[in-house]
C-alpha cells in the first residue's frame, strides 16, 4: 500500500528510506531521481481525520509567516507527506531565532479558543470545539479532563488524583491569564517537533489550535528542549509573559502529561500528580 503512495507522489525508481514508526505509523524519506525528497507518515489502517488535522494545522500556522513550516505535499486517510528538510546540529544562533518567531507566530489571534477541524494527539482525538468563554474554564474542560477521564476510567488515576485535579481546577481562575486572547499555537511544541536546520527551526506535527500562548512554552519546558532559556528569553523579550506566567507552567504542562497518562497508562501518574500538587502548592 504504501508503496502506491511514493509511486503517485515521485513515480518509478524512489528509494524509500524507513525511518522507523510513530504510534502505528511508519516513517520514510523518498526520493526521486527528479532530485525531490519527500517525509512520509503512513499507516496501514484509515486515520479519516488524522492526517487531514496535521495538514491543517501545518497550514493554518503556515499563514503567520511566523515560523518555518514544512510544506504539505499530499495527504490521504493512511498517509501525509511533506517537503524533507534536512537537519544539524541545534544552535543558540538558531535558539534564539526561533524564539522570536515563535512569539510572532502567538501574536496572531485565534478566532477563539479550539479550531474548525477535529483535533488529535497522536491517535487521540482532541476536541477542538470553539468556544469564546475564558481559558480557565475552556482549558479544564477540552484539555485536561477528557485524558483524565480515560486514565481513570482505565484505573490510572484514583479517585484521590480525580479530587486534587478537580479542586484545582476550581482554583483556575486564582492564577491569572485568562483574561488573554487565544493564540495561534502549535499545541505539542515538545522538542521532537522541532526539526534544527542551518535555515533556522522549523515546526512539524501540531496539535495546532486556539489556545493560550503559555501552552507552547511549557511544553518546551517540560521535555527540555535544547537551548531552552535562550529560546524562552528571546521570546519574552519579543512577547513578554504575563505577570505569573511560571506560576502557571506547571497547569500548562498537564495538558501533556494527563494525554501520555491517557495514552501510556500509570508510568506517567507520579509526574502528572507532582504538577497538580506543584500547582496547588504555589496558591
Amino acid at each position: 500500500m504504501h508503496e502506491s503512495i511514493f509511486l503517485r507522489l515521485l513515480g518509478s525508481g524512489v528509494e524509500i528510506t524507513q525511518l522507523g514508526t510513530s504510534h502505528d505509523c511508519h516513517l520514510y524519506r523518498i526520493s526521486g531521481r527528479c532530485g525531490r525528497e519527500f517525509f512520509v507518515k503512513a499507516s496501514e489502517r484509515p486515520h479519516l481525520r488524522l492526517f487531514e488535522a496535521e495538514a491543517k494545522g501545518l497550514q493554518w500556522l503556515r499563514e503567520t509567516q511566523a515560523v518555518a513550516i514544512p510544506n504539505v505535499i499530499e495527504h490521504g486517510p493512511q498517509f501525509i507527506a511533506l517537503d524533507w528538510i534536512a537537519t544539524t546540529t541545534p544552535s543558540t544562533h538558531a535558539a534564539e531565532s526561533f524564539g522570536r518567531q515563535l512569539a510572532l507566530m502567538h501574536r496572531y489571534d485565534a478566532p477563539a479558543f479550539g479550531a474548525p477541524w477535529q483535533g488529535f494527539l497522536a491517535d487521540l482525538e482532541l476536541d477542538n470545539k470553539m468556544t469564546d468563554v475564558a481559558w480557565s474554564h475552556w482549558f479544564p474542560e477540552f484539555r485536561l479532563l477528557p485524558y483524565a477521564r480515560i486514565a481513570f476510567d482505565r484505573g490510572d488515576l484514583s479517585r484521590t488524583d480525580m479530587a486534587k485535579l478537580e479542586y484545582l481546577i476550581r482554583k483556575l481562575p486564582e492564577f491569572g491569564g485568562s483574561d488573554e486572547p487565544p493564540s495561534r499555537i502549535h499545541g505539542d511544541c515538545w522538542y521532537g517537533n522541532l526539526l534544527w536546520t542551518d535555515h533556522g527551526v522549523y515546526l512539524i506535527d501540531p496539535a495546532a489550535h486556539g489556545g493560550h500562548r503559555e501552552t507552547d512554552i511549557a511544553m518546551l519546558r517540560l521535555f527540555n528542549a535544547p537551548h531552552l532559556d535562550i529560546i524562552v528569553g528571546a521570546y519574552n523579550g519579543s512577547f513578554p509573559f504575563a505577570e505569573g506566567w511560571r506560576e502557571r507552567q506547571s497547569i500548562h504542562q498537564l495538558y501533556a502529561l494527563l494525554f501520555h497518562t491517557a495514552l501510556f497508562g500509570a508510568r506517567y501518574r507520579a509526574r502528572t500528580m507532582s504538577a497538580i500538587e506543584e500547582a496547588i502548592g504555589s496558591r
